[in-house]
Formats: structure tokens, sequence, C-alpha cells
């Protein structure tokens, strides 16, 4: 199994911090996306910054898992 993999886990939403504003156009191609696939194909990275807070840092867009 790759390490990647290993390391996943799911976080709270209420735990995650965006460091960017959301953009709307975006947002929309994402949500269509998944509920017509059924599937996220670039999964979000966080890192941890404080007790159960997490700071989004990018798309993993291309990433082969």
């Amino acid at each position: 199994m790759n390490s990647v993999l290993a390391d996943l886990k799911f976080i709270n939403i209420d735990s995650l911090i965006l460091h960017e504003p959301t953009e709307p156009i975006r947002l929309n191609k994402v949500a269509t996306l998944l509920e017509k696939e059924g599937v996220i194909r670039n999964p979000l990275m966080a890192t941890p910054i404080e007790d159960n807070k997490y700071l989004i840092l990018m798309e993993l867009t291309g990433l082969q898992l």
C-alpha cells in the first residue's frame, strides 16, 4: 500500500481553516462533479495547526495514489 494512503484520514469540517477565500466558480465545478460522479477527484490536503484544527493547504490535483 502506498504510504500516502496509510496516512489519510477524515477530518470534521468544523476543524478546517481556509488559508484563502473560496472561489465560487471553482466550488460549483467541484460540487457538480461530486454530485455527478460520487467521488472527489482532487482531495484537499491539510496540516494540523493546533488541537483539532487543520489548515487547508491545497487540492491534490494530479496526485497519483
